[in-house]
């Protein structure tokens, strides 16, 4: 048995509502578990949690292992939780933008690593299993028959599969409680060939460069996957010359991809990607916005702050949030007094709590 405990963190009140509840994804989760005799059990609480500078978490690349200060800040949040017990954090968007992102990393009181996982509103209806997968110990596989393909959006079955090799992982995990006797289930069914590969979504990057249509949609297919998206390897070897292919994809693409691709045009070497950026920043939707705002700190000085002091005064608490963290980390005076006025005067208390405390961080103890 896999035992989930749901914490959901608010949205303001002119978000749109998410794709999928909760709910509706952990019976997709035990349609796919349920035939080789794992349970998907979720605890009756659902907690819902205002934490305005985390709906739009930060978590990097999304290394299993290694979680950011962000994701540890959230997952402080199990509020009694067993430490063998999954808590899953639904979001509203990551940075680097992905549909979901899993963390078992050692943390004081988990004798076992401490299992969380991150599902954002753009999940499909696989994501959650997909996370939790990762979770139990699952790697990304190649057919798209298969819960743990990268891209649970290019399923083309009605129910994807785990493999013989992936159940007997799970059942092996510290997080996974057994039943006692009973039916296990039926045997799994025999891994599915590959299906035929065109080429390698970085080889078609790099051979279509030349037609601006083939390369959006190529950044596109990189973009939609549900997590593990390499940025700094995409943004390296699209290079300046894919700006306008960005840009594209920004204004034909759903606010996740959309998202993915402000953050690929902020790593893009020599801050060439600045347009892009700016771009995101006046996007209607937010999850965009947020984007810009996180990817205009690595920018260079000139161009990101007009981004930057834009984005401080944005209406939506999230943009506010991650702009914050950019004008400080670019550290212009002007930028810094902004700041200042914000962690006095914002309506946010986790946004004026987050400007002061990055404002005046606390000393280091003396050696």
């Amino acid at each position: 048995m896999v035992r989930l405990h749901f914490k959901v963190l608010k949205l303001l009140p002119t978000d749109p509502p998410p794709k999928l509840t909760p709910n509706a994804m952990a019976d997709f989760m035990r349609q796919v578990y349920a035939p080789y005799g794992i349970d998907v059990v979720v605890a009756p609480v659902v907690e819902s949690l205002k934490l305005d500078t985390l709906t739009d978490l930060w978590v990097d690349e999304c290394y299993l292992g290694d979680p950011t200060p962000e994701q540890k800040q959230l997952f402080a949040h199990r509020n009694g939780v067993p430490t063998g017990e999954i808590c899953v954090y639904f979001v509203r968007s990551t940075i680097e933008s992905m549909a979901g992102c899993a963390s078992r990393a050692n943390a004081p009181g988990f004798p076992k690593q401490r299992p969380a996982a991150v599902v954002t509103k753009d999940a499909t209806a696989w994501t959650l299993g997909h996370e939790c997968g990762h979770v139990l110990g699952l790697s990304h596989v190649v057919p798209v028959t298969r819960v743990m393909v990268s891209s649970t959006a290019k399923i083309t079955v009605k129910l994807p599969a785990l493999g013989q090799a992936e159940v007997a992982t799970i059942k092996k995990s510290p997080f996974v409680k057994p039943l006692g006797s009973g039916n296990p289930g039926p045997a799994p069914d025999p891994a599915p060939p590959a299906p035929p590969s065109d080429e390698d979504d970085a080889d078609a990057i790099r051979s279509e460069g030349d037609d601006g249509d083939r390369l959006a949609d190529a950044i596109r297919s990189e973009l939609d996957h549900d997590d593990g998206i390499e940025y700094k390897r995409l943004a390296g070897e699209l290079g300046p010359s894919a700006v306008e292919a960005l840009a594209t994809v920004v204004c034909e693409s759903r606010p996740r991809i959309a998202a993915g691709a402000v953050g690929v045009a902020g790593m893009i070497e020599g801050g060439s990607g600045f347009p892009v950026v700016a771009q995101g920043a006046a996007n209607e939707d937010p999850v965009v916005r947020v984007a810009a705002a996180a990817s205009a700190r690595g920018l260079p000085q000139e161009p990101a702050t007009p981004i930057v002091e834009r984005l401080l005064k944005d209406r939506d608490v999230g943009v506010r949030g991650h702009a914050v963290r950019s004008a400080v980390r670019i550290g212009t005076p002007r930028l810094r007094e902004r700041v200042r006025v914000i962690a006095s005067r914002d309506e946010s208390p986790d946004v004026r709590e987050l400007a002061e405390r990055l404002l005046d961080p606390p000393d280091e103890p003396a050696s």
